[in-house]
């Protein structure tokens, strides 16, 4: 019986380290950029030449159960008109976040996106693979004023696993239907004074497992099919 207890005990344990854990959250509570949670290295923030942020109410869907704040973004700041499909450039307005992944594999991204009235409607999620930008998925918001929350499973992207240097962006692009930025309200034209605001950004992972723990679970896995065997025997 004692026996049975310590391979259950080990198999729990090597089991606990695999579980999903929370690297980097911002919530963006007390107004500031800087991360709630921070596991591994300095994450930050960083918004395309430009585009211009400030904060206000966050998302209302937020893990506390209250509104919070959230980060507000102006992404066609300061841009001469009129807006066009080539101005600005498609994907040059961002804001991007960079979450080192050291020591962490299956990686999801994960945030509420709130569009206004006025704000580009279609946005790409990017990450950073080591040397290049990669897009991985986009979606378009069909009405204004209205938070989409999003999750992105990077899980078979091996890039993005141990990277110091990851990081992922939403950048504005084009209407994929119209080949033209359009308005989050299609009653609405795309402007200047549009926003996009961001709440409970979140990057979690799974820790590599050690050798060490690797061949404690070997052995756990090893000693308890024993027992239940010569039990069954």
């Amino acid at each position: 019986m004692k026996k049975l207890l310590i391979a259950a005990f080990i198999l729990m344990a090597a089991s606990a380290s695999f579980a999903a854990e929370t690297i980097t959250l911002w919530t963006f509570e007390g107004d500031t950029t800087d991360p709630a949670v921070a596991l591994v290295g300095s994450p930050s923030i960083t918004l395309a030449p430009g585009i211009t942020a400030t904060f206000a109410g966050g998302y209302p869907g937020a893990p506390t159960g209250t509104f919070g704040r959230g980060y507000n973004t102006i992404p066609f700041a300061g841009l001469a008109t009129p807006i066009s499909a080539t101005n600005p450039e498609p994907k040059t307005r961002w804001i991007e976040f960079f979450a080192p992944t050291t020591g962490y594999q299956d990686i999801k991204v994960s945030y509420a996106h709130r569009f206004s009235n006025t704000a580009p409607n279609t946005a790409v999620f990017q990450y950073y693979d080591g040397s290049a930008w990669v897009d991985f998925a986009s979606y378009t918001a069909t009405s204004g004023d209205t938070w989409y929350p999003q999750e992105f499973d990077l899980s078979t992207v091996a890039a993005v696993n141990d990277n110091p240097a990851f990081a992922f962006r939403v950048a504005a692009d084009v209407d994929p239907g119209l080949g033209n930025y359009f308005a989050a309200r299609p009653t609405s034209t795309v402007g200047n004074s549009g926003t996009w605001r961001f709440d409970d950004v979140t990057v979690t992972g799974t820790l590599i497992p050690e050798p060490g723990s690797m061949v404690a679970l070997g052995v756990g896995v090893a000693s308890l099919l024993g027992i239940i065997r010569r039990r069954s025997a």
